[in-house]
């Protein structure tokens, strides 16, 4: 399951996670050391983190990356599979559009309705007045998410379906999926650009906990002695980064399981968002963690819009 949510609900999984303590268990592995672009040049005034200071200057130089465009038409496909009212008719018509990223989409609409019978078990007999609109909107998704795993056969049967495709090479949103999960892309800024092309929050996110600490030792011009505790809060960063270039696409829904499943974000309106750490230290850490990664999607962006 960890491995599920790691891949698919990012933000609201990592926030929820980290409120029942499992948030440091998820991997998010590192590439090989091949991974690095090598020391950036450092300022005078700086942020100790893990025994290494880290710049504050703006004006390092990153590796250019490679010419990347926008994926047309994912942002439409990704929007209907928030909105479609069925679910199994959204991943039929998907699978016609592959290259859209329909392949891609149609695995996210059936991984979502595979993670809902986990929440209906972690919340039975746990409705309240305060929890009642979360209890609502997770039945929405249960009524949208009704016959398509058993058309399909499962998350199994459709990657089967779409194996046995004639055109299961062209979806581009997949193929950065598939690269970042086999560790394929010759550097973060290649990484981190082919997401942005794909228009896809949730794979920016991917690409930016998987290279975070190759661009935050980056930053630092050396290599930094990691802790459980400096990872969780690079991941935090790294998923605020994401959502800084591409907003989150729902973040009702990302509210309601964390209400469910922890309690919290229960208000009308609530987002799902975690408070700032207590010690001075983490703080610190977080907040040169959030500027190093903000600025690297920031640059990486504008380069992608130049080409």
């Amino acid at each position: 399951m960890l491995r599920r949510l790691e891949r698919f609900r990012p933000i609201a999984v990592a926030l929820i996670l980290a409120t029942l303590g499992w948030y440091a268990s998820i991997e998010f592995k590192s590439p090989s050391s091949k991974q690095s672009e090598g020391p950036e040049t450092s300022a005078t005034d700086a942020v100790n983190v893990g025994g290494v200071k880290l710049p504050t200057a703006s004006d390092r130089q990153l590796l250019p990356h490679p010419d990347v465009s926008p994926i047309r038409g994912s942002k439409s496909l990704a929007a209907e599979l928030r909105t479609a009212r069925n679910l199994r008719v959204f991943v039929h018509e998907a699978l016609q559009r592959p290259e859209q990223g329909g392949h891609y989409y149609a695995i996210r609409a059936l991984d979502h309705c595979s993670f809902l019978p986990t929440v209906v078990d972690l919340t039975k007999g746990k409705e309240s007045a305060a929890n009642a609109h979360a209890h609502k909107r997770l039945q929405v998704e249960l009524n949208r998410c009704e016959g398509v795993l058993a058309q399909f056969g499962g998350l199994k049967g459709l990657a089967h379906n779409i194996e046995a495709r004639p055109d299961r090479g062209r979806d581009p949103v997949r193929a950065v999926y598939q690269k970042l999960t086999r560790n394929q892309y010759g550097s973060a800024a290649e990484a981190v650009a082919a997401a942005i092309a794909s228009e896809e929050p949730q794979l920016l996110f991917h690409a930016m906990a998987k290279y975070k600490e190759a661009i935050i030792e980056q930053a630092a011009g050396q290599k930094i002695e990691w802790t459980d505790a400096l990872r969780t809060l690079a991941v935090r960063a790294a998923g605020e980064a994401a959502y800084v270039r591409m907003s989150n696409p729902d973040p009702e829904l990302d509210a309601a399981l964390g209400c469910l499943m922890t309690g919290q974000w229960c208000e009308p309106g609530a987002v799902a968002k975690e408070p700032e750490p207590n010690d001075p230290e983490e703080r610190a850490a977080l907040a040169e963690f959030r500027r190093v990664l903000n600025e690297f999607v920031a640059k990486q962006g504008r380069s992608a819009a130049g080409h």
